[in-house]
């Protein structure tokens, strides 16, 4: 049993509102979240704030080569 859950969508879709192991439940933080993220249902909030950090061995990646946004490191050069 748990009062919160947190995880990604698919994971959480099983306990939806047809399978009846969510209750509803409407956050008062949510009315500062966006508007597209309370649109929906009221088991499952659609938003999120997650941090990431960046961990890179220094002796492989020159400081010139550190990504400095997350979209970088879509970047070819990353790969194996």
């Amino acid at each position: 049993m748990a009062d919160v859950i947190q995880g990604p969508l698919h994971v959480l879709r099983p306990f939806s509102k047809e399978e009846g192991m969510l209750a509803s439940y409407r956050s008062p933080a949510a009315a500062g979240y966006p508007e597209w993220s309370r649109k929906g249902t009221d088991r499952i909030p659609a938003f999120g704030i997650e941090y990431v950090g960046y961990i890179y061995n220094k002796e492989l990646v020159k400081p010139a080569d550190v990504p400095k946004r997350y979209e970088d490191l879509a970047d070819p050069k990353w790969k194996n």
